[in-house]
Parts: C-alpha cells; structure tokens; sequence
C-alpha cells in the first residue's frame, strides 16, 4: 500500500471515530509522553491534553474520562480543581485544568484540522504525593509539558 492511500485510510478511520464517538484520542509514546484529542471542537467543545510521567494508555483514558466529563458538565476555560466523578480514572486525584494558548506551535496540527484555532485544555496531574508541579516538595520528576498559557513547566 502506498503512502498515500495509507494515510487516505487513516484519514477515514479518524472521521468515523469521531463520527462515532464524538472524538479521537491519539497517543504518542516516546519521551515524556501524552495524550490528546481531536474533533471534540466539531461539536462546540474545547479539544483535551495530558502529559505526565505515566503509562500512555492511561493518559489517552484520562483524555476519554475528562471528555465524558465535560460531555456533561462542561469543564471551564479558566483554572479550576476538578474531581472526575466517582469510578472514573483516577476519581480521587485532583487536577487542574488550564486553557491552552490556542495560537502555540503546539496546535499546529489542531488548526490544520480545523482550519482555525482551536480551544483547548490541559490537564495538569499531581505527583503520588498530591503535589502540583510547582508546589513546594512537588517530585521533579512529575514536572508536565506546558502547552497552556503561562509556558514552560507548569507551575
């Protein structure tokens, strides 16, 4: 199959997950890894990020929880501790979600998609101990790739 018909493929697959589901979560492994959506904004709704130091897989069941969330509850575009509710991905970890500069190199991919810029929120994890990045005490080891506002690691 050639590279064209490849990603032609891919291209399908995506539109029908997201037809389907409401979105895509796409995954990249490597480094520090992270997790994404895309085609949550053809609905209205921000598009989601994680990154932290923990399995990928998890992070891409994060980006689902926190989707389903805001599906019902709408997440804001401003900091705020948010608790996903009880029985979801780590139900009893807090996060902060803080909106995305939606004109970062980071969303190229997103505002090539769309064709505009695109809403976006992280989701920013505490290390085992509860403490933001940031926080005094906070594991450095937990420090996350900033794609919000304020760049840099998040503090």
């Amino acid at each position: 199959m050639n590279a064209k018909k490849k990603l032609s493929n891919e291209t399908d697959a995506l539109f029908a997950n997201i037809r389907d589901h409401g979105h895509q979560v796409q995954v990249v492994f490597g480094g520090v890894p992270f997790a994404y959506s895309i085609g949550r904004i053809l609905k209205g709704r921000p598009e989601i990020f994680v990154t932290g130091p923990v399995e990928p897989q998890l992070l891409g069941m994060l980006v689902n929880a926190a989707a389903a969330y805001d599906d019902d509850c709408e997440l804001p575009f401003s900091p705020v501790a948010v608790t996903l509710p009880a029985g979801s991905l780590l139900a009893q970890a807090p996060a902060r979600v803080v909106a995305v500069d939606p004109h970062a190199a980071e969303m190229f991919a997103a505002i090539n998609f769309a064709g505009f810029t695109v809403p976006a929120l992280q989701i920013i994890l505490p290390d085992p101990n509860m403490k933001f990045p940031g926080e005094p005490g906070a594991d450095p080891e937990w420090a996350q790739v900033a794609f919000a506002l304020n760049r840099g690691e998040v503090a």
